[in-house]
């Protein structure tokens, strides 16, 4: 199963993107939010194995997500960014 995180500033969106992932086969769901905060904090305590990322977020930029993910995980997490 891989394991994905869904970081979304947008609530619906966020329900979209679960919605649709838990009809996948092989993908779990390990948690959806909305901030960078809680994105870069729950890929660094939680198994992720692929982060569905916005690049908009209320506290700080997708990319600076995606740095904290990688000085934490490295290149073990994978990452889409997804935004509109």
């Amino acid at each position: 199963m891989i394991r994905t995180l869904i970081v979304d500033d947008d609530p619906a969106v966020r329900r979209l993107h679960a919605r649709y992932l838990q009809e996948l086969e092989g993908f779990t769901l390990v948690g959806t939010v909305g901030s960078g905060e809680a994105a870069a904090r729950l890929a660094a305590n939680t198994d992720v194995d692929l982060v569905l990322l916005d690049m908009r977020l209320p506290d700080f930029s997708g990319i600076e997500v995606l740095h904290r993910i990688r000085d934490e995980r490295g290149a073990a997490v994978d990452v889409f960014v997804i935004s509109s």
